[in-house]
């Protein structure tokens, strides 16, 4: 599938102090740390042994040095993290964790310096963006060819926004299943057996509709953008589509199958907006164009865009609305 990247505001790249651009060229491996956070996690992050190939892409490796990673809020020392390691989408890899139990705090400012035998010493920094507020939403049952054997039901949501300050967010959409079983133990009583999944579900920006791109798919699973061209004051709307088949979408939203009365399948739709930094939102950018590159062997080089002084990869925290049901 091919990545798109829906952006609202100029492609042109932007200054930031704490963001610059990964050099293009062969480099020698460097730190490259994984540090996208949600303010309802304990802080953790992840950091691999990357080096830039000569086709100018970012070529990662598991990092074998153990690491020293020191974790500040508002420019005062909090606490070392701690090594862990787990298997990760059938991946070994290592992480650092808050001992504590520390989760980010809207407003803070949060830094880290790491060190590694063998590695330039990197640094990074972010602050926790406000919390977003989700005030409504609109669904059509109405089944909409996008292009090409593509099909979306069309989705609105409202959302609380700061109209002086640009902000950047990521929306996206999931299915949760519920799966409920009523079964005799034998000795007349009658147990529930639950299990409940959740499906990420795949969107995309309204912009698309009647646009003629040619067979490329509009759908992804996230939809990155900015605020600056959206309607509105502080209230602001983003239109999308989620993605639906000839059949249509309904049996994924709130249909209940019954069978003997003896178990309950039930299936909702929900849509989580996530308010992001500018630096993730720059990253993301660039790191799905280097993606995109590689279709195109006669694309201008990327510039992938990074927080991380010294190295490569992201530091930066994103904060939640609640999930909010899709009904109509």
């Amino acid at each position: 599938m091919k990545h798109y990247l829906y952006l609202l505001c100029a492609l042109a790249v932007m200054s930031c102090e704490t963001v610059s651009d990964i050099e293009i060229g062969v480099t020698s491996n460097k730190l490259d740390l994984r540090g996208e956070l949600n303010s309802d996690s304990v802080i953790q992050v992840a950091l691999l042994s990357t080096r830039i190939t000569t086709d100018n892409l970012i070529d990662p490796y598991r990092l074998k040095s153990e690491a020293e990673v020191s974790l500040f809020r508002d420019g005062e020392f909090v606490e070392t993290l701690v090594r862990k390691a787990r298997t990760y989408e059938g991946e070994f890899e290592t992480y650092y964790l808050s001992s504590s139990g520390l989760k980010p705090e809207t407003g803070s400012m949060y830094s880290v310096e790491i060190s590694a035998s063998g590695f330039e010493s990197i640094r990074a920094e972010t602050v926790v963006p406000a919390q977003v507020n989700v005030t409504d939403i609109e669904f059509l049952r109405q089944q909409t060819p996008i292009t090409n054997g593509y099909y979306g039901h069309p989705v609105t949501i409202w959302f609380e926004d700061d109209p002086d300050v640009e902000n950047f967010f990521i929306v996206e959409t999931y299915l949760k299943s519920i799966y409920e079983e009523r079964r005799d133990n034998g000795d007349g009583n009658i147990e529930i057996y639950q299990e409940i999944n959740d499906y990420k579900t795949e969107i995309a920006p309204r912009t698309y509709y009647g646009k003629g791109i040619g067979d490329d798919n509009p759908f992804e699973f996230e939809i990155y953008f900015s605020d600056a061209q959206l309607d509105g004051g502080s209230v602001k709307r983003f239109d999308f589509f989620i993605r639906t088949y000839e059949d249509g979408l309904d049996p994924f939203l709130g249909k209940d199958e019954i069978s003997d009365d003896s178990y309950t399948y039930t299936t909702k739709m929900y849509v989580r907006l996530k308010h992001i930094t500018k630096e993730h939102f720059e990253y993301k950018r660039t790191a799905l164009a280097q993606m995109n590159k590689i279709e195109d062997p006669f694309a201008e080089p990327v510039l992938i865009r990074s927080n991380v002084e010294g190295g490569f990869g992201i530091f930066s925290v994103y904060t939640s609305a609640d999930s909010k049901e899709i009904s109509d």
